[in-house]
């Protein structure tokens, strides 16, 4: 993750299609970066960030409306 544009987080937290988001990055700044966007308005379903796609995978697997 580089960046997150006020179109991207428009469209974040309008989702009403998924049923979970993993937010993959891999840095402490893209850590930073994700909390920001978690950090504003309630996320439209479970969000979480990981640092590794094996575990958001398992996450959003784990997921009972995935």
């Amino acid at each position: 993750m580089s960046a997150i544009s006020r179109e991207a987080r428009a469209v974040f937290t309008s989702s009403r299609t998924s049923s979970a988001i993993a937010v993959l990055g891999e840095t402490p700044v893209d850590r930073v970066l994700a909390n920001f966007l978690l950090g504003g308005d309630p996320p439209p379903c479970p969000t979480r960030f990981f640092s590794t796609e094996s575990e958001a995978l398992a996450w959003l697997g784990s997921s009972p409306d995935a």
